[in-house]
């Protein structure tokens, strides 16, 4: 007899080999055929609602890495609700109007092919509809689960109805005003933008010190520093701080008016050597005071401000209520003017004719030149510093003083009370409750107008008669009417008549408004076109990234706040930044976005999917190749576990009872509770790279390294129906059954693949495991905690021996062992039958010996084995010879062949799929 074929060994068609690629795709198909999501969704009809938003990604074209990393969080957000036991429809959604959509379509067909507003709204709608059926199968492969068949898009008539519904209930609480203010304005996209569009980069000014001479004062001047030279034209005020000191400052031709605590820096900077301090006065004396304009013939005053701080300049600051946020705010405390005289291009208009027709920029050294002409101007240097961006077109930005639509942050209280709402909601991480708290803190009025053509078009009329700008609640209703049946189109076709009288003049012939709204109020409504229409408000959860703190999570809390009085959310999950190779955010704007479906075709989603699970998401993650060869490595421990499991258990038939089983076994359900409970504890937090490296360590450390070396001669020479084995394949099983539930949500395709081999049915139906109290024992673990840290020892010892060529593989050896401790000592004396297959050797004896080894805990001796090896396990024992029918076996080895318990040939022909 050959003793090698009774040998028992592993049997699976679980490939070694992932082959991905082709493997996820089958898979789908059969997800898909199953129709599986709705399989769940019936499977869990009455389990309790986990209401998880889809935050809308934008419909322009393939989506990038960045997007992936946010459908793949929050897939395992739903794939870990859907096991824990909840019922979680998750509808997915899109963000179809705006500036990108319209700019991409606009530069491939040219602005002059399209004869009319509403054509290219076609051509815009056509390129969304596409993107969207691309990032659909694109979100498709990456494996996450969603209502793919029944998403929510922006762009339907459905959708917009509602959100001019939100914008209804806006106008009648009376939040809605028009007016002409300054707000962010691109010159290049000829359109006002709001706080989130803005990017900020380093920009490189001309900072100008120019004197304004004052009316009442003889040769009395009160000197201004700026970065804007631009913005003189349209200066009406100087503002200063009542409560600084200001000196008059004589030098050899005239008096300068600066702050006292800025003269020593103004005076060094502006090479005044001859000078010296008439007086000082408090800010507040000098308010109302008058001065001439430096090169306009105009006259301003001078006014008081809190906002006038002493960092830089002169405590004397320009105020063009035109071009800048606080100058706006003081021009309404001081009833100055608002003069913009800038046009849509960013050139100076006829108000200006010295001026009229150059772009604002340009213009900067016209002005330098004027005022050096004309002696006003006292010294000029290039300033870099941060300045707003458009974020799409990337052109430096204006404030522009334009007739606009906003919704007012202080009416009835609203931003304190979406202040006081952020503390009810649970914020993941914690620091981004700062953020979001200063986002809503630090924001001006939110500028609704965008004067572009895609997008859903603000419902007011203008009176062609007086220009009166009306905007009611009747109005907007017969808009919602028209939009249901005909989408926003119809708003725009110039045979739609809107039946009104002007308030003012009772005229009844009306201009439509021709802006549409900014494309945050469409995405941001769908709390109320989906979480309270479709699924249930409030939501549980809302997850994108952080960016999203002064764009989708405000912006859905504002509205929310306005129309339901309470938050739309319950928590946020907020995720970093995916950057590339130079830590830059990854944008297709900027040219430099990784496609997540090139990765997958190299790796496969399962794999791109672990690696992403494994970064902190916390804080922005820069990408990295490595990172995804590092998760390769990973994944492939992981699917070796796997194949190890399911190799071992082609023939197991029954679990035996937690009493029955080996020690060691009892050890390993021991470390499975604990898994299950610190994997599902990092679940419920949404700590998935705690999952990834907690299912890897253990895979490696804990099985790999520790229990599979211990237990292949159990299950390969011990008796098929033995205890011994049985006790082991239990333990397998239970360790299979809960390891392929737990990584699911990170491993969809892998973890079904696994469960096709060990189960029936698809494992996304199955429910997370659950730990056994039985399993648990502290005191065993205790034990085993330092039966591993010697094992650690013994292993080092044998590795010197066999490069002493004292013995070749561990099984030769014979390991004897001492330790000064003998709390030690009695747990070794105690745990004797078990070390042998614990160190993977023949024999240990706990004894003193000549010639031993110190280590940190023991004192150990490893000598060549004098018994006989086992032909059939290899193990050297001093009975192997004694049994005269089969000489060359030890006991165990004999008993097995003797009883037939062992694999037999005909049992091996074909592999087993468990």
């Amino acid at each position: 007899m050959l003793y090698k074929d009774t040998v028992i060994l592993p049997r699976t068609a679980f490939p070694m080999r992932a082959n991905l690629v082709q493997k996820e795709a089958d898979i789908l198909k059969n997800w898909a055929d199953a129709d599986l999501y709705n399989l769940i969704q019936k499977n869990r009809a009455n389990a309790p609602e986990y209401i998880f938003h889809d935050g809308p990604p934008y419909a322009n074209e393939h989506a990038h890495l960045g997007t992936a990393f946010n459908r793949v969080l929050k897939d395992m957000v739903i794939r870990y609700k859907i096991m824990a036991g909840y019922k979680v429809h998750f509808i997915p959604g899109w963000d179809c109007h705006g500036m990108p959509i319209e700019h991409a379509v606009i530069k491939k067909k040219g602005a002059k092919s399209f004869s009319s507003k509403n054509q290219l709204r076609q051509e815009c709608k056509k390129y969304a509809e596409e993107s969207v059926d691309i990032q659909r199968q694109e979100f498709k492969r990456l494996g996450t689960f969603a209502d793919w068949d029944h998403p929510y898009i922006t762009m339907s008539k459905e959708y917009e109805a509602k959100v001019l519904e939100v914008f209804k209930i806006m106008v009648s609480k009376g939040y809605i005003y028009r007016a002409k203010r300054p707000v962010h304005w691109c010159m290049k996209c000829r359109t006002a933008l709001a706080e989130a569009e803005l990017d900020y980069k380093d920009f490189t000014s001309p900072s100008v010190y120019v004197k304004f001479k004052i009316l009442s004062m003889p040769e009395t001047y009160i000197l201004i520093w700026t970065t804007t030279p631009w913005t003189l034209p349209a200066n009406v005020a100087c503002a200063i701080n009542s409560g600084f000191k200001y000196a008059f400052v004589k030098t050899e031709k005239e008096t300068l008016i600066i702050a006292d605590s800025l003269l020593p820096t103004v005076v060094e900077k502006l090479k005044i050597k001859d000078y010296k301090i008439e007086k000082t006065v408090l800010g507040k004396e000098l308010g109302n005071i008058e001065y001439k304009h430096p090169f306009l013939d105009r006259t301003g005053k001078i006014i008081l401000s809190s906002f006038v701080t002493s960092e830089s300049g002169t405590g004397c600051v320009h105020i063009a209520p035109g071009h800048g946020y606080e100058d706006y705010l003081a021009s309404i405390t001081y009833n100055l003017p608002i003069l913009s005289p800038v046009d849509e291009k960013g050139c100076f208009t006829e108000e200006v004719p010295e001026l009229q027709g150059k772009n604002i920029f340009d213009a900067d050294k016209d002005i330098i030149e004027i005022l050096t002409n004309n002696g006003t101007l006292m010294y000029k240097e290039d300033f870099q510093h941060s300045y707003p961006h458009c974020w799409r077109c990337k052109t430096p930005l204006i404030f522009r003083a334009t007739p606009q639509w906003f919704l007012n942050m202080e009416h009835n209280n609203l931003r304190t009370r979406c202040v006081e709402e952020i503390e009810k909601v649970k914020w993941m991480p914690e620091w981004s409750k700062k953020r979001i708290t200063n986002n809503i803190m630090q924001r001006p009025d939110w500028c609704l107008s965008r004067q572009r053509s895609w997008g859903i078009p603000i419902p007011a009329l203008y009176c062609k008669a007086c220009g009166e700008a009306i905007l009611t609640t009747e109005i907007i209703e017969k808009a919602i009417q028209l939009v249901k049946v005909n989408g926003t189109d119809i708003w725009f076709d110039e045979n739609t008549k809107i039946d009104a009288v002007c308030p003012k003049c009772g005229n009844k012939e009306f201009k439509k408004e021709e802006d549409i709204f900014d494309v945050w109020i469409d995405s941001s409504s769908s709390y109320y076109a989906v979480v309270k229409e479709k699924l249930k408000f409030p939501a549980n959860l809302y997850c994108e990234a952080v960016d999203q703190h002064r764009c989708w999570f405000q912006h859905s809390l504002i509205l929310s706040m306005v129309t339901e009085e309470q938050s739309c959310f319950k928590s946020v999950l907020t995720h970093g930044l995916i950057l590339d190779k130079e830590g830059k955010k990854m944008s297709k704007s900027q040219g430099n976005v990784v496609q997540p479906m090139e990765v997958i075709k190299k790796y496969g989603a399962d794999i791109v999917r672990l690696y992403l699970s494994g970064l902190d998401y916390t804080c922005d993650i820069m990408f990295s190749t490595d990172g995804l060869e590092t998760a390769t490595t990973a994944y492939r421990k992981i699917r070796n576990t796997f194949k190890f499991l399911l190799g071992n258990l082609y023939d197991y038939k029954k679990a035996l009872s937690y009493e029955k089983l080996w020690e060691v076994d009892k050890l390993m359900l021991h470390k499975l509770a604990v898994l299950i409970e610190n994997v599902t504890k990092a679940y419920e937090e949404f700590e998935f790279y705690k999952v990834y490296h907690l299912i890897h360590n253990y895979c490696v450390m804990e099985l790999s390294q520790f229990y599979f070396d211990t237990l292949k001669d159990r299950l390969y020479t011990h008796g098929k129906s033995s205890i011994s084995r049985q006790s082991a394949q239990t333990v397998l099983s239970e360790t299979l059954s809960a390891l392929a539930r737990l990584v699911a949500p990170i491993l969809p395709f892998t973890s079904e693949e696994v469960w096709g081999y060990f189960n029936s049915g698809s494992i996304h139906l199955e429910k997370l495991p659950v730990v056994q109290e039985e399993w648990k024992n502290e005191k065993l673990a205790n034990e085993y905690a330092v039966i591993s840290e010697i094992r650690d020892e013994v292993l080092l010892a044998l590795e010197q021996a066999r490069a002493n060529k004292t013995i070749g593989s561990g099984l030769e050896a014979t390991v004897i062992i001492d330790s000064k401790d003998e709390k030690l000592l009695s747990l070794l004396r105690d745990k004797i039958a078990l070390l042998p297959s614990i160190f993977i050797v023949s024999e240990v004896i706990v004894d003193r010996v000549e010639n031993m080894v110190t280590f940190k805990k023991l004192d150990i001796k490893v000598n060549l084995c004098e018994y006989s090896k086992c032909e059939r396990c290899w193990i050297r024992e001093k009975e192997v010879g004694k049994n005269n029918e089969h000489p060359t076996l030890c006991v165990k080895c004999s008993k097995v062949i003797k009883e037939g318990d062992y694999e037999k040939e005909i049992e091996k022909k074909e592999p087993v799929e468990g």
